[in-house]
Order: structure tokens, then C-alpha cells, then sequence
């Protein structure tokens, strides 16, 4: 795999964007409206304003529905993808400030699509309608103390996945079964039955490499090389990037990294990581084959961020093999193959 394509498409005549997201062959910053980004390198520029300043942006997977939020702040937006605001939705100011906004879309059990998100709670995930906000998760167990950030949903709905933290600052992560979930509510408040790192290895970083399975690398906390116990031998140790099934509850893979990795997309036999500026990993090896050093990708290697960490707008296309990032002069799309 390599790259075959580059587009760039510049900004002289436009602000830069504050949200990058695909819809098709457009990329779009929900930020300012909706302005439009075509790869022939026009822009179109909407009538519309949200004025805040929201910067981050999901799609649903219908393309219907856009999550606009601010990344480190607890206010966002539900919109039609005509723009049209559908309603407002907030989360826990507790560290708000310190971690990304806890939001993903998902496919409900009726057919409808619904997000999970944190609304009242820092430490509790509630899934419910995008438009109607009916809740799919009732429930009044107290739930256990971890920061849910990051979320994802496997591309058939059914594992959701957490790649937060816990106090004192520790990368972790969290998965669950969704069929499970809306039969049983409660399951969200508990904490997942896997242990999948030493003692003092965190999860940094994790994106699903399957409909059952997750890429995910790892940090060190506080490990300490010469005090593992005999039934850490075989778990994962700081500095590695793993594939973990969720079904067989088994580590696939795992190997050394040569350097952080930071934000992943999955590409089969093959990983791009975005931290610093984006690389091409080979998954068996770990072996970077190719980098992008003339593009700035930005500094996220956890969901613990900083305000005065610059992080470019990024969008990846899994599916098209094909990543965009923005910088204040131009949009820099890269197509693999």
C-alpha cells in the first residue's frame, strides 16, 4: 500500500476550517455552516451560521444526521444534513476541558439512528433517538468511575467502543455488546471483563480493525520492567500496537512500535497513525514503510488533550482508504492504494 493520489486544495480566498468530515467526494465544515470543499477545488459557502465555537464534527452512518460539538467544552448540536438544527445536547462539565467530548452515532434496534453520548454523567453512557430523543438505556444503577471519551461503534452496530480513562490519569478502555445492552441496561455501569495490559500500561489509542475486533496501542504509566507478576507475562506491555477479538476475548497480535502513534485508521495489513504527521504502519511488523512528514496531523495520542494542543482538522475515510487534513493555507487529501 502506498499513496496514489494527493490533492491539495488551497484557502487563499476562504478561512480555513474549524471541522473537517466527508460526505462523499465533498468535505465539509459543519463549523462554519456547512461550507463545501470539492476535490476539483471549489468551495461553497452556506448561508448559515451556528455562532460558537464548535470544533469537531461526526456524520452518521446514513449520511442523514451531523454531530456538531466543541472537543473540549460540554455544548453541540444535533443537525440535519441540510444544516437545519434538530436539537442541543450537552455533557458534564467535570474535566470537560482535559478530555474529548464523549459521541458517536449508531444503529438502533428499530432501524432509527441513535447516539451515544454522555449527558448527565461524566461516567454514563445513555443511547437514545437523534430526533426524538427517546431513550433506548433507562436505567438507575450507580455506574463505575471511568471517563468515557473516544466512542465508536463497530460498522454493524454492535460493540461500542470506549477508549477514555480512569483517575489518576490512565488510558483505558472499555467495549461492550450492544445486543446485550438494550436488553440490560445496567451493564453499562459496570466494568468490562477483559485485562488486556501489564500493570502500569495504559490504552492510548483504539479504532475497530473488524466487526469483531480492535487495533489498539499501548503507553506507559508507571510500568516497571523488573516487577511482573507470572499471570502478566502473556498481557500487552507499553509501546505496542495489538489487535484484540472481542468474541474470543484474545490478544490476535501484537507487536513493538517505533514511535507514537497516535489517532488510528485501520486499513487491514495496514495502519495509519496520525500523531505528529501521519505514517503508514505495517500491521505484522510495526514497521513505519511511509511517512507524510510535510503534513501536519496534530499531537492527539490519548482522549486527554490540552487546550493549547494544536490538533488540525482530520478526516479519514476508512472505506475510500483516504485521509484529509487542514492546515491554515490548504486541505491536504492523500488516497492509498
Amino acid at each position: 500500500m502506498c499513496e496514489i493520489l494527493r490533492i491539495e486544495l488551497p484557502l487563499q480566498h476562504t478561512y480555513p476550517p474549524h471541522t473537517l468530515t466527508w460526505m462523499d467526494d465533498e468535505l465539509v465544515d459543519w463549523a462554519s455552516g456547512g461550507k463545501r470543499f470539492r476535490l476539483n477545488r471549489t468551495v461553497v459557502t452556506p448561508q448559515r451560521t451556528y455562532s460558537y465555537h464548535f470544533d469537531a464534527a461526526l456524520v452518521s452512518p446514513d449520511a442523514k444526521y451531523i454531530a456538531l460539538y466543541e472537543r473540549l467544552g460540554t455544548k453541540g448540536l444535533l443537525l440535519a444534513n441540510s444544516g437545519e438544527i434538530l436539537r442541543e445536547i450537552n455533557r458534564s462539565y467535570y474535566h470537560a476541558h482535559e478530555y474529548e467530548y464523549p459521541l458517536t452515532f449508531l444503529l438502533l434496534p428499530d432501524g432509527r439512528i441513535g447516539i451515544a453520548h454522555c449527558p448527565h454523567d461524566y461516567k454514563k453512557i445513555e443511547i437514545e433517538d437523534v430526533e426524538t430523543a427517546r431513550q433506548w438505556t433507562p436505567r438507575g444503577t450507580p455506574p463505575f468511575d471511568f471517563f468515557h471519551a473516544r466512542l465508536a461503534v463497530s460498522s454493524d452496530s454492535r460493540y461500542l467502543l470506549s477508549a477514555g480513562w480512569q483517575w489518576h490519569p490512565f488510558d483505558a478502555m472499555q467495549v461492550y455488546d450492544l445486543t446485550q445492552i438494550y436488553a440490560h441496561p445496567d451493564l453499562l455501569d459496570r466494568p468490562c471483563e477483559h485485562r488486556l495490559t501489564r500493570t502500569g500500561v495504559g490504552i492510548n489509542n483504539a479504532a475497530f480493525y473488524n466487526k469483531h475486533a480492535i487495533l489498539i496501542t499501548t503507553n506507559d504509566i508507571y510500568y516497571d520492567a523488573t516487577d511482573v507478576e507470572d499471570n502478566e507475562r502473556s498481557l500487552l506491555e507499553p509501546d505496542m500496537l495489538a489487535i484484540y477479538d472481542i468474541e474470543r476475548k484474545q490478544i490476535l497480535h501484537r507487536v513493538f512500535l517505533e514511535e507514537p502513534v497516535g489517532t488510528l485508521m485501520s486499513l487491514g495489513e495496514y495502519v495509519v497513525g496520525f500523531y505528529q504527521h501521519p505514517k503508514l504502519i505495517e500491521l505484522k511488523t510495526g514497521k513505519i514503510i511511509m511517512r507524510w512528514e510535510d503534513i501536519f496531523s496534530g499531537e492527539q495520542n490519548s482522549s486527554i488533550l490540552s487546550s493549547q494542543m494544536n490538533l488540525p482538522p482530520l478526516a479519514i475515510d476508512r472505506e475510500r482508504k483516504r485521509f484529509a487534513v487542514a492546515s491554515k493555507e490548504s486541505i491536504i487529501v492523500v488516497q492509498l492504494g
